[in-house]
């Protein structure tokens, strides 16, 4: 694809590129993050949209890293969120080998966009566990963990939802609560409760 000119078209030149500004009152953000692949960050993130939307209260949500693919922001549309962004809106098919600012100029620029839907809450899913790379960089980025106010930790089982936790909270978040592919079982919950000291939620309980 090129222009009138012949010059190649490229994502990022249709990128946002928000204002930055601050906003009061600051919208509270809760960030899902898990263990791995499919331990269901995106069903949490959804199922915390649906509960405040269905509550009359305004939230908007991005997926701030990934590959492209529209099935995890329709899933957060259709929970009610008035508002779903990812890292495409920004000229980015896939954040894989992005650099450090880069990521981070993501993750600024659709809080910016986000900002400026006045939400009481936005909901952040970051892609794959938390020690990939990309997450990785995000989450020890100081700039990036002032604008997170909770953590919800999705895992498979008790002991990665422990070492998730952990690891979390040594970076200096604050982590609310535990769910995921866990959270299906009674046992799972409990084990997960036990362990982390943190509540278990699954989807009826998020709802």
């Amino acid at each position: 694809l090129t222009d009138a000119r012949g010059q190649a078209l490229y994502l990022q030149d249709f990128g946002l590129r928000p204002e930055h500004g601050p906003t009061v009152p600051r919208p509270l953000t809760i960030l899902t993050v898990g263990a791995s692949m499919n331990s269901g960050k995106t069903t949490t993130a959804a199922q915390t949209i649906r509960s405040l939307s269905g509550q009359g209260r305004r939230v908007a949500a991005a997926k701030i890293t990934g590959t492209a693919c529209r099935k995890d922001p329709l899933l957060m549309q259709d929970a009610g969120a008035l508002r779903v962004l990812d890292f495409t809106d920004c000229g980015f098919p896939s954040t894989a080998g992005c650099a450090p600012g880069e990521l981070r100029a993501i993750a600024s620029n659709l809080h910016s966009a986000l900002l400026a839907e006045a939400p009481e809450f936005i909901v952040y899913e970051i892609a794959d566990g938390i020690f990939q790379r990309e997450t990785r960089i995000l989450l020890e980025d100081p700039a990036f963990r002032e604008t997170i106010d909770a953590v919800v930790f999705t895992g498979v089982d008790s002991l990665s939802c422990e070492s998730g936790v952990r690891h979390l909270a040594q970076l200096g978040y604050r982590i609310a609560a535990t769910g995921g592919l866990v959270a299906n079982s009674r046992l799972g919950i409990a084990e997960v409760e036990a362990a982390t000291g943190l509540p278990c939620l699954n989807g009826t309980m998020i709802l």
